[in-house]
């Protein structure tokens, strides 16, 4: 009879979805990673992506991934479709990314959509860039500490612990800056980031 009941629960959550404690601690997080990716780095090795094809880019918004202290990460989390209107949020991301992002990222979250995106537009108009790079049109060879000491200047609430500058082999592919749950800068707990100490930043796409 006991073995008939289970059978009869694992069943049930099977069917409806129905978070077993498993699944809440799979999607338990600790803090976010807010990522910028450098589109012509980016799109230089996937230029069938989404980003690459709506003209003039630099910095992308790609990403607020949820992370867990020890350098883990929960995605794929049980939680609502992905949002009706994507095109809702044009100045966060495109349509196709922002349903990649939801499905894998946003879901963990804990947030409903509308509030997850709407936390993307905060942190990313918070955020202020080197001027240069949005008109860059040659090859720049930058120190990773220099570039990080310029953003760190743009902006009074990141410092350069709160900086992690990711690279394929020497050329700039990313910026993520480590954030709380409501979106302010943090130290990154974990140090995983490119190991260059010069890379090489792309000109924008014409």
């Amino acid at each position: 009879m006991h073995r008939f009941l289970l059978l009869i629960v694992l069943v049930e959550i099977a069917i409806t979805g129905v978070a077993s404690p498993k699944n809440q601690e799979t999607s338990a997080f600790d803090y976010y990673l807010f990522v910028m990716s450098w589109s012509p780095q980016f799109c230089s090795v996937r230029p069938e992506a989404s980003q690459c094809h709506i003209g003039r880019n630099g910095f992308v918004v790609h990403g607020l991934w949820p992370e867990r202290w020890n350098g883990s990460w929960p995605s794929y989390c049980p939680g609502a479709a992905v949002p009706a209107d994507g095109n809702h949020w044009p100045d966060v991301m495109n349509s196709t990314l922002l349903a990649h992002e939801w499905t894998v990222h946003g879901t963990c979250s804990g947030l409903p959509p509308d509030q997850y995106f709407g936390l993307i537009r905060k942190i990313r108009l918070q955020i202020r860039l080197p001027n240069w790079m949005n008109n860059i049109k040659e090859r720049e060879l930058i120190r990773v500490r220099d570039l990080k000491q310029q953003i760190v200047e743009e902006n009074t609430t990141i410092d350069q612990s709160s900086l992690l500058i990711e690279c394929t082999d020497k050329f700039l592919e990313d910026i993520r800056v480590c954030v709380d749950k409501d979106g302010r800068p943090i130290k990154c707990p974990i140090r995983d980031e490119c190991g260059k100490d010069s890379i090489v930043v792309l000109p924008i796409l014409r």
